[in-house]
């Protein structure tokens, strides 16, 4: 799932080929991050995401029961690939609470 402050198209469609592309290859753990290796959207230069709790659902929406498997809703949350590092030193909590961050601001800059 993906939210961000855009109508850009691009955002979902590259949700979309994650989950295409990595089905099966990737747990898509809460904390772990994708480097998109690519410009998402003209928009921005945002270009990997951070896995996390999606926004805007409660427990019981995050979880989706299908006939033989149950799949989980994760948040995927744009970030730069040069914020990777960064991330990977402050860890998941550290990092979220940045004053500079802004998890769906897609013009923000870049964090240092």
């Amino acid at each position: 799932m993906i939210s961000v402050e855009s109508a850009d198209e691009a955002w979902p469609f590259a949700i979309a080929y994650i989950a295409e592309k990595l089905r099966g290859k990737c747990p898509f753990c809460y904390g772990s991050t994708i480097n998109f290796h690519e410009q998402i959207s003209e928009e921005s230069d945002l270009n990997a995401f951070l896995i996390f709790a999606p926004p805007f659902l409660s427990k019981n929406q995050k979880e989706a029961k299908l006939r033989d498997l149950t799949c989980y809703i994760k948040g995927m949350y744009p970030i730069f690939n040069s914020e990777i590092p960064l991330y990977n030193e402050l860890g998941l909590e550290r990092f979220w609470r940045l004053p500079d961050w802004d998890p769906f601001n897609v013009r923000r800059k870049p964090l240092q």
